[in-house]
């Protein structure tokens, strides 16, 4: 069984199946911990927080959008971490993977009517990617 995480597919060193292309090298995942994140036998997420796909990440660069009145991580912050681990992908599938960082992130007040507002109005992360981010529609 291959264990997934947003754009991730899990392989381990243990298994002669090389369909992933997230290479782990602790222990492998068993299951699944309520966020939906592979665990191991000890219950240890099998993702570092230092991945920007994980909730917890902490972005170093962002840039502000004011139609959800936010700092968003740039699609510079989350580039090097999928270089670093030869995952090939696009500035535009990043930039989903953003508005799906931001999803799971606390909103308290008005930021959290601008999130739902949007979410709404645009339909899609495709939709809402063209609005934030204009060059990459071009």
């Amino acid at each position: 069984m291959k264990y997934k995480y947003g754009p991730l597919v899990w392989n381990c060193n243990n298994e002669d199946d090389e369909d992933g292309n997230f290479y782990w090298y602790g222990d492998p995942p068993i299951g699944y911990d309520e966020i939906g994140i592979p665990i191991d036998s000890r219950g240890f997420q099998c993702l570092s927080i230092e991945s920007p796909v994980h909730p917890l990440y902490q972005p170093k660069e962002t840039s502000f959008h004011p139609l959800l009145d936010v700092d968003l991580p740039t699609i510079n912050d989350f580039t090097p971490w999928f270089e670093e681990h030869f995952l090939v992908i696009t500035p535009v599938k990043i930039a989903r993977l953003i508005l799906s960082w931001y999803d799971q992130q606390s909103k308290q007040g008005n930021r959290y009517d601008l999130w739902m507002k949007a979410k709404t109005n645009y339909k899609t992360k495709e939709r809402l990617v063209t609005v934030l981010w204009p060059d990459l529609a071009k």
